[in-house]
């Protein structure tokens, strides 16, 4: 358990996973902010989607739409979208405190049919997006939201990759 003695390389993709998704986050937020919020939300799943996808092709997804790279921005777009569906959803009813955690867990479960094909105990993934996605309540700048949630989940991605790795190798 834990990170594999190539260390260095595990840093580096963490520390572009929590930039990237930063990045990602943050223009989504100002495009929901100063456009309009359905354009805001395609804008934060294409962001955050191809900044993600830019760390994992180089990882284990590979080059081009067939081999995950493309995925990886549909499933980010649509588990988006349709998390802020949920949220809206579930806030007209009433349930708005668990509208947030289904949000996370549409984006989290459209992100995992990526993952599932090409890394080992997955299914964390789903956790650790609820989890990033509540995270991001810790402030009300955009950036410091993305990088919360980046963080998160660039734990989760080096400990599953790792772990991936290791399984593989064995």
């Amino acid at each position: 358990m834990g990170i594999p003695n190539n260390s260095f390389k595990w840093l580096k993709v963490f520390f572009f996973w929590s930039l990237l998704t930063a990045v990602g986050w943050t223009i989504g937020m100002i495009v929901i902010e100063d456009v309009n919020l359905l354009i805001g939300m395609l804008a934060l799943g294409v962001a955050l989607g191809l900044g993600q996808s830019l760390v994992l092709y180089s990882k284990f997804l590979g080059v081009g739409w067939e081999k995950g790279f493309g995925l990886w921005i549909l499933a980010t777009i649509l588990g988006t979208i349709i998390g802020f569906i949920i949220l809206a959803l579930f806030n007209s009813i009433g349930l708005g405190s668990i509208s947030i955690v289904m949000w996370g867990a549409a984006l989290g479960l459209a992100q995992w049919l990526v993952l599932r094909k090409k890394v080992k105990l997955s299914g964390f993934w789903i956790l650790a997006t609820v989890i990033g996605w509540l995270a991001t309540n810790v402030s009300n700048w955009p950036f410091w939201q993305g990088l919360v949630f980046g963080l998160v989940t660039g734990i989760v991605l080096v400990f599953l990759s790792a772990k991936s790795q290791a399984q593989s190798i064995d």
